[in-house]
């Protein structure tokens, strides 16, 4: 297994982030070989990004965009094998009814996903708290009435919504485009180790399923976080926290 990092913990309200060159280097230095989530927006932007990646030897394993046509277009060049996205919210329904905005929503990322493989890329749908796409049920008939759609399964997201990340892996594993290695405490998004998902648990069973693909480790940016001074050694000391839990477990060197 290889394992990247998420930048959203560095992300401020307003922007995504500031110095990416300090940010990769955090991710290097905590053990991680890939960075994902970072934000394209135009082809200056990529020329950097990759550049940036090359030189700290890391891989970009996934992009972010304003546009989800570039950010489709982009991550075929950069090599990327998947593009995230999530579904609509659950207090902004566009008919009034969850279920028939459910089925708008499959629909429209069904189109998104048959787009995507001219290019060789995966629409990843990550199912997440407060969207239309959050519990079992509406995750099964996402995959259900889709053939050009992949799951992105997160654990902690799927723990805090019932769902046993365990069993969803073994039930979708060949429709699994990625995964996010996360844990909660009760809806508190916290370091590994930390919280209530059994994560060397669901580490196991991707390893005894020979899943080869990048695992994404996340931990959500705080806003308390930005009260203080320092905020990146903040992020970093977390980052710290996470690498050594990893290590701990054997799965990251």
């Amino acid at each position: 297994m290889k394992f990247s990092f998420h930048t959203i913990s560095w992300a401020l309200i307003r922007f995504q982030y500031l110095d990416i060159e300090k940010i990769f280097d955090m991710i290097k230095d905590a053990g991680f070989t890939g960075v994902e989530g970072v934000n394209i927006n135009d082809e200056k932007n990529l020329i950097e990004i990759v550049s940036i990646a090359k030189e700290k030897g890391l891989s970009i394993v996934s992009i972010s965009s304003s546009d989800i046509n570039n950010g489709i277009k982009f991550s075929s060049v950069i090599g990327c094998e998947f593009y995230q996205t999530g579904g609509w919210y659950r207090d902004k329904l566009i008919t009034g009814n969850l279920k028939e905005d459910l089925k708008l929503c499959v629909n429209e990322f069904e189109e998104i996903g048959k787009y995507a493989k001219k290019y060789g890329v995966k629409i990843a749908v990550h199912p997440h708290l407060n969207q239309i796409i959050e519990n079992l049920e509406e995750i099964e008939f996402l995959m259900e009435n889709s053939e050009n759609i992949y799951l992105l399964i997160d654990t902690a997201h799927q723990f805090a919504a019932n769902v046993n990340p365990v069993e969803l892996f073994l039930k979708y594993k060949e429709r699994v485009a990625h995964i996010h290695l996360k844990d909660v405490r009760g809806k508190e998004f916290v370091p590994l180790g930390e919280g209530e998902v059994e994560i060397e648990k669901f580490l196991d069973t991707l390893k005894e399923n020979e899943y080869r693909n990048w695992v994404g480790v996340e931990l959500d940016r705080k806003i308390e976080w930005l009260k203080e001074k320092n905020f990146l050694s903040t992020v970093e000391k977390n980052i710290k926290k996470i690498s050594s839990f990893l290590k701990k477990t054997g799965y990251l060197k």
